[in-house]
């Protein structure tokens, strides 16, 4: 796999500045993003699941209790945690279930990250959403923001529906299909497309970009 960096990340937003004139408008205003990458793991899918459908500062309040609770955070010490003790974390029954089913799977070598990293796109998807709690949203923000592969665009993410609704001036917000459909323009570079609209959504509320793990 290709070593992903900030000098890669910065070839591929360019190339897709160059023809997107939504995107080139961004980098007028804001310049490009600091590199989005977060490392591969156990801790990053944790963090992508915590992070479905709520915003990312309630997801990262959750993940910072997680770590004072316990610094080392893997999936042995998640299975240590009581239902009360993860409760009190802010950890919602649902996520609990989908992380201890992941921790499971790891320590019983049924997934393996390493694994996960040979595979091509589509069968890496496909490995991942065959793990209870991971649909494609967590799939391709995973393997978009760890692995940092080029041609993923989650597509039913709220904050990228909203920034292109703000690109093009629309009355509506754009559901997951006509994104879905939208993106296909943008292949083989549909990650820097999601890191242009991540990057001006955030910059237009002078929001963080949460990337530290």
């Amino acid at each position: 796999m290709l070593q992903f960096n900030l000098e890669v990340q910065n070839s591929r937003l360019d190339q897709i500045a160059e023809v997107i004139p939504e995107f080139a408008e961004v980098k007028s205003n804001f310049g490009r993003p600091p590199l989005i990458k977060r490392p591969t793991g156990f801790r990053t899918l944790l963090k992508t699941i915590l992070e479905q459908q709520v915003s990312l500062a309630s997801a990262d309040s959750v993940y910072k209790k997680l770590l004072r609770g316990n610094p080392e955070l893997t999936p042995t010490t998640f299975l240590a945690w009581t239902d009360k003790e993860l409760l009190s974390f802010g950890y919602s029954r649902q996520k609990r279930r989908y992380t201890r089913l992941l921790s499971e799977a790891i320590l019983e070598e049924k997934f393996h990250f390493t694994e996960l990293e040979e595979l091509p796109d589509e069968p890496a998807r496909a490995y991942l959403m065959q793990l209870v709690g991971v649909g494609k949203w967590t799939a391709d923000v995973y393997l978009l923001m760890a692995e940092g592969r080029a041609d993923f665009f989650p597509a039913g993410d709220i904050a990228l529906q909203k920034s292109w609704q703000e690109r093009k001036k629309l009355e509506h917000k754009p559901g997951t299909q006509e994104m879905e459909d939208l993106a296909n323009v943008f292949r083989p570079l549909r990650s820097a497309a999601a890191k242009w609209l991540w990057w001006s959504y955030l910059c237009k509320r002078d929001l963080p970009l949460s990337v530290d793990l």
